[in-house]
């Protein structure tokens, strides 16, 4: 995923894959922002990030006696 996004005069590109986030400013002043909790400065120059895994949910399961109901095979 590619987007453009225009912040306060500056230009900033932000391109997303599975692995990796990357920034880069198009026009106007170096830009502080952050990535997953960690500040970091934007310039004209490619900023290349991991993007770390996804928190796993716990399993989630019916409470009893409210399971769904099966439906009778033919």
């Amino acid at each position: 995923m590619r987007f453009r996004v225009v912040y306060r005069g500056r230009k900033l590109t932000v391109d997303v894959t599975h692995e990796a986030a990357t920034y880069r400013l198009v026009e106007g002043e170096p830009l502080d922002i952050r990535h997953h909790g960690r500040q970091i400065t934007v310039d004209h120059q490619d900023v290349v990030l991991a993007i770390p895994e996804g928190p796993k949910p716990d399993p989630v399961s019916q409470p009893v006696g409210c399971e769904p109901r099966r439906r009778a095979r033919k």
